[in-house]
């Protein structure tokens, strides 16, 4: 699931036992939301709607009709690109209280942000708190100065490790059902198959590494609008025996836990869930050097974070290289980010700021 799905899932977990009644509007085609959902809110309160780049008219308007027909107080908005018409349709309604959490606030490398900026700012009249979801991020809300700092609240991402922790799968099984030669370094990228998540980058790494590093092989978790582009270039690149496109797999923590590297070739993030997870289970980590990733990676020490794609290859080498250096890495990045494994550590923030919104 994409990392606002989970976000959203992680914050009905916390606040479920306070006196709140929650609506959920989702714009996306993602029918797989419905099921992820379906313990944390009621089948009647959640509503889909068609995906739209920045503005749906569509979602407008159905939220506006869930404002007024269920006298909703507070509208919690999530995405930038949700944002005009997300807050279009809370005017001349009763509800007057907006919180916003952009996740990203970027789109693309070498960004200058302006837009988003611009944006933020135009909405900040109308915003009672913009939540940010990393350090750096909160920090560049501070210094753009979109708000009164005392309406820039960090709450970070979290996970539920009581999800995941007993999940079990070893080595030996996944190469068994890959057909992987048990020998191999296993490397594994989670996400959506688009540009910001820049597959096509990892292949063209995987094409140098695998020429200095036979042992390796990489997993693709996940699909999109770049999976026809990825499968054309494997097999022009003759990659079918080092690479294995698995789509959209449930059982995700388990191949977290099994696999050896995980990397992550984003252009822009918020603060990533895949890589959340992968310190909890001790992976050594490849990604590029973006916020959000380096809010979660002490390079050098607790993963490589990499401004270049033959930077990427370099480190994924070393790391494929040197089991004691994956473990190493592993162990530091766990100790970096632990405070991150209970999502009881988003509580007290959200409680406080539903209840003074």
């Amino acid at each position: 699931m994409s990392g606002i799905s989970r976000h959203i899932r992680y914050l009905l977990q916390v606040v479920k036992d306070e006196n709140i009644e929650f609506w959920l509007l989702c714009s996306s085609d993602d029918q797989k939301i419905p099921a992820f959902l379906a313990d944390v809110v009621p089948k009647d309160h959640l509503t889909m709607v068609q995906p739209s780049r920045f503005f749906s008219l569509e979602g407008l308007v159905t939220a506006r009709k869930i404002i007024q027909k269920n006298h909703i107080d507070l509208v919690h908005i999530h995405n930038l690109q949700s944002a005009i018409w997300g807050y279009g349709s809370t005017f001349f309604t009763r509800c007057k209280k907006i919180i916003f959490t952009p996740h990203v606030d970027s789109f693309g490398e070498n960004s200058n942000y302006q837009g988003s900026r611009y944006l933020l700012k135009l909405l900040s009249p109308f915003t009672a708190f913009f939540i940010a979801v990393s350090s750096s991020q909160q920090n560049r809300f501070k210094h753009w100065k979109i708000a009164h700092t005392h309406k820039i609240q960090l709450i970070r991402n979290h996970i539920d490790t009581t999800r995941i922790e007993t999940c079990s799968q070893s080595h030996s099984n996944i190469v068994n059902e890959l057909n992987i030669p048990s020998s191999s370094v296993i490397v594994m990228q989670i996400g959506r198959l688009d540009r910001q998540k820049n597959p096509l980058s990892l292949l063209r790494i995987i094409k140098e590494v695998t020429k200095r590093c036979n042992n390796s092989h990489f997993l693709f978790i996940g699909d999109g609008p770049l999976r026809k582009k990825l499968e054309i270039q494997i097999k022009r690149d003759n990659m079918m025996s080092h690479v294995t496109l698995l789509g959209y797999r449930k059982n995700i923590h388990q191949l977290t836990k099994t696999v050896d590297i995980i990397t992550s070739t984003s252009r822009w993030e918020g603060l990533p869930y895949s890589l959340i997870e992968a310190s909890f289970f001790k992976k050594a980590i490849v990604a590029t050097d973006i916020p959000g990733h380096s809010d979660l990676i002490n390079t050098g020490t607790s993963g490589f974070l990499v401004k270049n794609e033959q930077e990427f290859a370099d480190k994924l080498c070393k790391l494929i290289q040197s089991k004691t250096l994956r473990t190493t890495m592993g162990e530091n990045f766990y100790r970096r980010n632990k405070e991150l494994f209970s999502i009881e550590n988003m509580r007290n923030s959200l409680s406080e700021i539903y209840t003074n919104s």
